[in-house]
Order: structure tokens, then sequence, then C-alpha cells
């Protein structure tokens, strides 16, 4: 009797140790899967980051050009002011020549309205073209946020926790087994029971709420 209850305890202690193998699988796998998580993270990060000082540069550019257009856009102007005071002296002096003259005069104030009108539309376009990059980013930011909460590392965290849950009950659970079968061999126990109860000892499986986590 002795020699079969031992080859039973043997059996299930077999049995056991497989189990614990299959659970650090588990957690082997998960550690990769935490790696690779990271890995894809930190790529996204990177190249986040060589957009953003990318675009940062593009966006220093555009706010050069849109100084350089002002400050055109003032000489502009004043030399405008000073071709409408030339052309108020010249139509003083010329008096009576202007109705003959005023077809040229006419077409000169257009060409000087129509550079101002330019100027302050490449200036729109400016503005329209730097609030366009700031809505780039402020997307692509947005974005990274987004996957960083869907797939947060804490899912993962839980796992291995409940996995280390679950082969802390384990070894304690054959810790007791191996003392009960050490300490009354004689006795003989019940595996239809799944060796929970050996002679008078009560050793109860590891608790369905850890072994549920742990395959969460």
């Amino acid at each position: 009797v002795g020699s079969a209850s031992a080859a039973r305890a043997s059996a299930e202690s077999a049995a056991l140790r497989n189990g614990l193998e299959q659970a650090f699988a588990k957690v082997s796998q998960v550690e990769q899967s935490l790696a690779e998580y990271e890995s894809v993270t930190g790529a996204k990060i990177r190249s986040l980051d060589s957009f953003t000082d990318s675009l940062d540069v593009q966006l220093q550019e555009l706010g050069n050009r849109a100084d350089s257009s002002q400050i055109d856009l003032r000489a502009l102007t004043r030399n405008t002011e000073a071709s409408f005071e030339a052309l108020a002296k010249d139509l003083r002096k010329l008096g009576k020549y202007v109705r003959d003259d005023w077809t040229s005069y006419s077409t000169r104030i257009g060409q000087l309205a129509d550079q101002v009108e330019n100027s302050q539309l490449e200036i729109q376009s400016l503005k329209v073209l730097i609030g366009s990059n700031k809505q780039q980013l402020d997307s692509l930011t947005d974005e990274l946020v987004t996957v960083v909460v869907q797939h947060s590392s804490q899912e993962a965290l839980a796992l291995v926790s409940a996995v280390e849950e679950r082969l802390a009950a384990r070894l304690d659970w054959i810790d007791r087994h191996l003392s009960h079968l050490s300490t009354g061999a004689s006795t003989g126990f019940d595996l239809a029971n799944g060796g929970a109860n050996y002679g008078n000892f009560d050793v109860p499986e590891p608790s369905s709420a850890n072994t549920a986590a742990a395959e969460v």
C-alpha cells in the first residue's frame, strides 16, 4: 500500500510540476509580449518626435516667411503712400493735362493696389498653412495618447500578477502535499478527489479565483 501511495504521489507531483512549467511558459509569453509592446511604442514615440522636430523646422520657416512678407508689405505700403503723394503733386502740377494723362495714372494706381492685395493674400495663405500644420500636430498628439491609453501595460502587469499569485498558491499546495506525504504515508489518501484528502488532513486545491485570473 505504501509503495502504491508513493507511486501515486510521484505521479501527482509530476503532474503538478508539469502545470507549474506551463505556468512559467505563460509568464515568459507575457514578458515577451511586454517587450514587443514596449518596442512598438518606443518606435512610435521616436517617429512622432522626429515628425515634431521636422514640423517645428517647417513652422519656423513659415514664421520667417510671414515676417518677411509683413516687412515687404510695410515697405510696399510706404512706397504706395510715397507714390500717391508723388501722384498728387503731379496732378497739381499738371492740372490741365490730368484728363489726357488720367488713363496712365489710373493704370499705375491699379497696379499698386494689386500689389498690396497680392501681399495681403500671401500673408493670409501663410496663416492658413501654419494653422493646418498646428492641427496635424494636435491630431498626432491625440492619436499617441489614444494608443497609449488603449494599450496600457497595466493589463499585462495585471496578468503577470495573476500568474504569480497562481504559482505561489500552487507551490504552497505542493509543499503541504509533500508534508502530508512525509508525515502520514501509511494512512493512504483519496485520489478520486484529486488527492485533496490525505488521511485525516484536508489539503484543498488552490482557489479557482486565482486560476481564472491567471488565464485572463
